[in-house]
């Protein structure tokens, strides 16, 4: 059993357009809502692999119950802490022409400390029956920036295997916790070590510095593919060029692929593979997770992975 943990879980609405022009009036045809946030996303494509995958995380008002009702729908389960505050709502404006992205998201609900409890006794509750909890995105107002650490050590305590994906110093904290995997994006890393990863030994400095705190290290690099570190070794993953459509959500794709590759008993190299393929399909598909098995394993065979240089 997987659990993801999306602690500012969401409504996502995703506006796609031709063309997107700032103080003006622009038509949109339709703005499709759905449940939304990185764990959420991550819950969407284990489920597209089948695998046994639970939703948790903070849900409230309204849209809380859209969110788990939309999850159920889709056949993935759910144990949410209800709170008092109202989950939030982010749009997104996908400019196609330009390929251009546009995000407005809400911060998220206030969280009481008793609320925090609530999940945290969840989550314990959890640690007895996942093998796998994935932690992802931001922290809602009130919910204390270590937290990802506590959850971490308390899940790993118990036997299972933590998957980090956050930033700023939720991330930060998060790896006094020592996930078993670590996966920032570009600009995630970037913030946390310092300087720009523009160059392959760049790439691979921050890989040392994430593999010193974890036990698999995962850089995503958006059209540039991705790096990671697990025993010592560091390969670059190479994706091929796809037409995106909305690249929102190929990050998460990535981590549930590689994940699944994990699960399969996949080599590294090959989780690896798996993990960009999906990330790529997730580029193609109109909404976040929406992926279709059957162009993942065509891009399967499209990936390189090199050896990375120091």
């Amino acid at each position: 059993m997987i659990v993801t943990v999306t602690p500012n879980a969401a409504i996502d609405r995703t506006a796609i357009m031709s063309g997107f022009t700032l103080n003006a009036v622009n038509e949109v045809k339709s703005i499709p809502a759905m449940p939304g946030g990185k764990g959420i996303n991550v819950a969407r494509v284990l489920k597209a692999f089948g695998a046994p995958v639970v939703a948790t995380g903070f849900i409230g008002g309204e849209a809380g119950k859209f969110i788990k009702l939309g999850l159920e729908r889709s056949g993935i389960g759910t144990d949410f802490a209800v709170i008092q505050g109202e989950s939030r709502t982010c749009l997104a404006i996908v400019d196609q022409a330009r390929m251009m992205i546009t995000e407005l998201n809400e911060l998220g609900p206030d969280v009481t400390v008793q609320e925090v409890t609530k999940l945290t006794s969840l989550l314990n509750k959890w640690s007895q029956k996942a093998g796998d909890m994935v932690f992802s995105g931001s922290l809602p107002p009130g919910v204390p920036q270590d937290s990802y650490r506590k959850w971490v050590e308390a899940f790993q305590r118990a036997g299972g295997r933590a998957y980090v994906d956050a930033k700023g110093p939720v991330l930060y904290h998060a790896l006094e916790g020592r996930p078993y995997l670590v996966k920032p994006n570009q600009k995630e890393a970037e913030e946390l070590v310092g300087y720009a990863l523009d160059s392959e030994s760049r790439i691979s400095q921050a890989i040392e510095y994430f593999m010193a705190k974890s036990q698999i290290a995962i850089v995503t690099l958006g059209e540039r593919g991705a790096a990671v570190g697990f025993e010592g070794e560091r390969w670059r993953i190479i994706a091929p060029p796809v037409k995106a459509m909305n690249p929102i959500g190929s990050g998460d794709a990535f981590l549930a692929g590689f994940l699944v590759g994990l699960q399969r008993k996949l080599p590294i190299k090959e989780a690896s593979r798996l993990a960009a393929a999906t990330g790529a399909a997730n580029a193609q598909a109109q909404g976040a997770g929406m992926i279709r098995l059957e162009q993942v394993d065509r891009l399967m065979g499209q990936i390189r992975v090199e050896a990375l240089r120091r």
